[in-house]
């Protein structure tokens, strides 16, 4: 007793409505928050069968509420409808079916009802239960929210559009696209970027920036470590990172590849912690190559330049040894004017300036052939001589100089060794003018 008591009690005090039907659609029970709407007893809904039809306007969706019946009655298994209802505001006065005999009806508000199948002892049905609540509020938000069909289409037909436009994007572009999350974890990458980095999207997925088979350099050719990427820079600055210039290890060609990269963190609404970072980046590979060739066209024409430099410099010595013999035996021949009792003297003196003569013309040839070296019409070919002769003519050449500088006291000693050249000559010549009197050459 106890329990149907609190059971009446709960059900009359619930703002939601409550009713019973039949099998006949006649209510034979409503709670008091029912009463207050229909503005009937419960002792005269038993006296008199009430229906639906009763306590509604015409305009309620009625064929919905009796399709709905019948199906709970067939089907045996609850039902939810939603609707719209008008109520009467003398909706007991059974006479009065439309304004013009005094009816007055009230705005129409929205329902959402669940209809329970009520079963007796036998497990038959014998009617069933209503719980209306009042949505009406709820639907006039959503209503206010409502697009129309078109309306929605033509929203869903541009997001697929801009999705697509996205998507061609992301798979065309020659940039290398890389998409990373939180942790650093790869999770998505366009083919450029499996193109340039020669690994695929299987190869690349969960891999973070401090994996070592990256192989990452600086331009220095200084080891990147994994945490300063500009992906990772990104992620734990919360800034973009942009123009970092960096060397990955690429497997398929087995050599470095040179990429410029834009990092770039991504946010959700009202965070202010990355949840992702999305990297660009170019090859930049060709662009390295040239310019470390220019670099080393630069450093080698700089080292030309030493070379002409210290050639130039060198060149007055290799010119100034021929010049003093031709010179020191014209001096000779002018001291002695030519006499008779020097004519042997003056001779070897002339054929000692001859060969002098001869070796200027070779200086000067291989100053024209550097000419030619740089012009890439020099054609080198065997040619033979006596180093003999060259000893002999470097000896005549001596005596010439120290007759010619008065050094007599100069003694002249010769000794074959494994090799000997022009430049021999010219330092054995520089070292007899530089010499003091009395030494030995």
């Amino acid at each position: 007793m106890m329990e149907a008591e609190v059971l009446n009690f709960l059900v009359d005090h619930m703002p939601a409505h409550v009713y019973v039907k039949d099998l006949q659609g006649k209510f034979r029970y409503i709670n008091k928050a029912l009463e207050a709407f229909f503005q009937v007893s419960r002792s005269n809904l038993v006296a008199v069968d009430y229906s639906d039809s009763d306590f509604f306007s015409s305009t309620i969706d009625l064929d919905r509420m009796l399709t709905a019946d019948r199906r709970v009655f067939e089907t045996g298994e609850p039902i939810e409808v939603t609707h719209k209802a008008r109520r009467r505001t003398n909706s007991i006065t059974r006479e009065c079916s439309h304004e013009a005999n005094g009816c007055i009806e009230e705005e129409e508000r929205w329902y959402s009802t669940i209809k329970y199948p009520l079963k007796n002892a036998d497990g038959k049905i014998v009617g069933l239960c209503g719980l209306s609540r009042d949505i009406t509020e709820i639907a006039e938000r959503e209503e206010a929210n409502k697009l129309t069909v078109s309306e929605r289409a033509g929203i869903e037909e541009a997001l697929r559009q801009s999705e697509e436009r996205h998507r061609t994007l992301f798979e065309t572009t020659t940039q290398g696209v890389v998409y990373q999350d939180a942790n650093g974890g790869i999770i998505s990458v366009n083919p450029s970027a499996e193109r340039i980095l020669g690994l695929t999207l299987d190869q690349m997925m969960g891999r973070t920036s401090v994996d070592p088979r990256w192989k990452a350099v600086k331009e220095d050719g200084s080891d990147y470590p994994g945490e300063t990427h500009p992906a990772m820079m990104a992620l734990s600055t919360g800034k973009a990172v942009t123009n970092a210039i960096m060397g990955v290890y690429h497997p398929a060609e087995e050599k470095q590849h040179w990429i410029s990269i834009d990092a770039i963190p991504l946010f959700k609404p009202n965070e202010t912690q990355p949840f992702q970072v999305y990297t660009t980046f170019t090859d930049i590979t060709e662009q390295k190559n040239v310019e470390r060739a220019i670099l080393r066209a630069k450093e080698k024409a700089e080292e030309a330049d030493k070379l002409k430099s210290a050639f130039l410099a060198n060149m007055s010595h290799e010119i100034r040894t021929p010049l003093n013999g031709i010179m020191g035996h014209i001096d000779i021949a002018l001291s002695n004017k030519l006499s008779e009792e020097h004519r042997n003297e003056n001779l070897e003196g002339l054929e000692v300036a001859r060969q002098s003569g001869y070796l200027l013309v070779s200086i000067i040839n291989d100053i024209l052939d550097l000419s030619k070296i740089e012009a890439g019409q020099m054609h080198i070919g065997d040619q033979p001589f006596s180093i003999r002769n060259m000893i002999d003519q470097t000896m005549k050449i001596g005596h010439v100089l120290i007759k010619s500088r008065k050094k007599e006291n100069i003694r002249l000693s010769q000794r074959v060794g494994d090799s000997i050249s022009k430049s021999w000559i010219r330092a054995f010549g520089g070292g007899i003018v530089r010499r003091p009197k009395d030494a030995t050459v």
